[in-house]
């Protein structure tokens, strides 16, 4: 099927398409090109496939259990699970948006630091960010797979889009 149709036959269909680990989200009214389409960023590499460590202020992904070290900071982070998950489905209208939360574990200087919980919430960005040590922060990004109605998303088909920065 050519790229035109399927966007276009999604869109009709009040459907999503993921591509490369985006979610692109087509409501029933919606009319897209393939120019739209094609507009979407590659997804982050997965960090398990580079050999190269994430650098300060950079996003990558990670799926679960996968670990991902800041080498010059010597820090190292590993998405453990997702505790909660209750965003509006990419197909259904709801009153409010939902929020995602994963835990992930941080550790610096070889001592472990525990676990930290980050939630993505449009109600309140501030608990996407946390901060650990005595000078750097976390963040959730971006969680995929968007849900969907009738659908339940498997632990291992979750990736979360991190940045570790400087706090300031």
């Amino acid at each position: 099927m050519k790229l035109k149709n399927l966007g276009t036959g999604l869109a009709a269909a009040g459907l999503a398409l993921a591509t490369a680990g985006w979610a692109v989200n087509f409501p029933a009214s919606a009319k897209v090109s393939p120019a739209q389409l094609a507009a979407n960023k590659p997804a982050p590499v997965e960090v398990a496939r580079s050999k190269a460590g994430v650098k300060l202020g950079e996003e990558f992904q990670l799926k679960i259990n996968q670990l991902a070290n800041l080498n010059a900071e010597k820090i190292k982070v590993r998405f453990l699970r997702v505790v909660g998950d209750s965003r509006c489905p990419a197909n259904a209208r709801c009153i409010t948006a939902g929020k995602v939360s994963i835990a992930v574990n941080l550790v610096l200087n070889k001592q472990d630091l525990g676990e930290f919980v980050l939630t993505l919430d449009p109600a309140d960005s501030k608990l996407a960010t946390q901060s650990f040590g005595k000078n750097y922060a976390i963040q959730l990004v971006d969680s995929q797979p968007y849900p969907l109605t009738g659908g339940e998303i498997k632990p291992a088909a979750y990736r979360v889009k991190l940045a570790v920065t400087k706090a300031s």
